[in-house]
């Protein structure tokens, strides 16, 4: 709408969105409140979230905080939770609003981008809804050091949108098994694979991946494969 557009404009009018942060362990420490977006850069698109499953991973982290380990209080992982606050939600599916001028021609207004959230280029625990703001808000603010990790999954100039918004956020589970096979890959001489957490949906994603390679002929050595809830 207007406020968007003033926003993008050269007046540089703030935004403010509405966001759900966690300040501690527990949902008693989860709050429902509105944050002002920092002003686009010339080089960061302004997006608005259109579907953000609640993942198991979320649940964790609110009833967990920093026992978490993912999270953990030894200070590596940069949270700031009972500071600034934690906003949860990596199965992101956001909405292109408008784009810095440097990037205009690449983000366009209308197109619909998931996350794959687990950012593999950095350091430590970085990832979208861990230290990166995630999408339990309206709007959001994302730079280059985020930007590429958009999957676009559609665009206005496709037509109709095939994929419900719901079925386009489940993609991220998908791309985060596929990142991992990548960084760190089953060898053609491992004989056995161990998949913990085999009651889970990302469990049974990794087996789905894992019995793919072996339909193609590939990992010719495996001869079992464990899961462990």
């Amino acid at each position: 709408g207007e406020s968007v557009l003033n926003y993008a404009s050269e007046r540089k009018e703030q935004l403010e969105t509405k966001t759900v942060v966690q300040f501690g362990k527990g949902f008693e420490n989860v709050a429902y409140q509105k944050h002002l977006l920092n002003y686009l850069s010339d080089d960061a698109v302004l997006v608005g979230f259109l579907s953000v499953p609640i993942c198991g991973s979320d649940i964790s982290n609110i009833l967990l905080g920093y026992e978490r380990e993912r999270i953990g209080s030894d200070g590596r992982s940069g949270f700031d939770m009972e500071g600034s606050g934690v906003i949860n939600g990596h199965e992101a599916l956001l909405v292109i609003l408008s784009a810095g001028k440097n990037i205009e021609k690449k983000f366009k207004p209308g197109e619909i981008y998931m996350i794959q959230a687990d950012m593999r280029d950095f350091d430590g625990l970085e990832a979208v809804g861990y230290r990166v703001p995630g999408g339990f808000r309206g709007l959001g603010v994302y730079g280059p050091h985020v930007q590429r990790y958009f999957v676009r999954v559609h665009s206005p100039e496709d037509g109709e949108r095939k994929l419900g918004l719901i079925e386009a956020s489940m993609i991220e589970n998908m791309a985060c098994i596929s990142a991992s096979h990548r960084v760190g890959p089953i060898r053609d001489d491992n004989k056995v694979i161990l998949i913990n957490g085999g009651g889970g949906n990302m469990a049974s994603l990794h087996l789905k991946y894992i019995l793919s390679s072996l339909g193609k002929g590939d990992l010719k050595l495996v001869s079992k494969i464990y899961l462990a809830d």
